[in-house]
């Protein structure tokens, strides 16, 4: 009865998803309900049950499908490439005196770390980005010297080419991190968000 947010904080197989779906039930029909998951198979399932039990005013959905139609509204010929940035970064030359080798790892530690920044929604334009990027690296054991520096040089430049070929290409980090960075509008709004695995987000 209330209308500020609610958190239900329960151990594993408590009934929290189930909380969820039973409190989608019982809300007015005429609210236009979200239901986001990580997981695809909690939101099919869900949206199966609410189906079955007359709840046509929720759409259940993953993060990455809601990111996703939110870019589709604005590029609707968009292609999904699971290796954007890896192909991103075969685009760049190997830098003068390092080896190949070397090259490698950096790549490697590139690519990571961009993952980073996306999955926690980094603005590369931002003057604290390199050291929310280096706080991250830490909060993930991830080690920064040596090739780690070099690799902290090319993540801001990754994410600007990452970002502007967003009219032909994303990958999966693209789907949240890229509707936030842009400022883009859902094509839908809601009046009652309800988030499964809330403390991941």
């Amino acid at each position: 009865e209330g209308t500020t947010h609610m958190v239900v904080e329960a151990l594993a197989g408590t009934g929290k998803t189930t909380t969820m779906t039973q409190a989608c039930m019982r809300l007015s029909k005429t609210l236009n309900i979200a239901f986001v998951a990580f997981n695809k198979h909690i939101a099919v399932e869900a949206g199966n049950k609410l189906r079955a039990s007359g709840c046509t005013n929720v759409t259940c959905s993953t993060y990455h499908s809601l990111g996703l139609r939110c870019i589709r509204t604005a590029y609707p010929n968009i292609q999904i490439t699971e290796y954007k940035t890896e192909d991103i970064l075969e685009t760049y030359s190997v830098p003068p005196l390092m080896e190949l080798y070397q090259w490698r790892q950096v790549k490697s530690l590139v690519s990571r770390l961009v993952g980073f920044a996306k999955n926690y929604l980094l603005d590369d334009t931002q003057p604290d980005f390199r050291e929310k990027l280096e706080d991250l690296a830490d909060h993930h054991n991830v080690d920064l010297n040596g090739i780690g520096q070099k690799a902290l040089e090319y993540v801001p430049r990754v994410l600007a080419d990452s970002r502007a070929c967003v009219y032909t290409s994303i990958d999966f980090d693209d789907m949240f991190w890229l509707p936030v960075i842009l400022k883009m509008q859902s094509p839908v709004t809601f009046d009652l968000l309800i988030v499964d695995e809330a403390q991941d987000t």
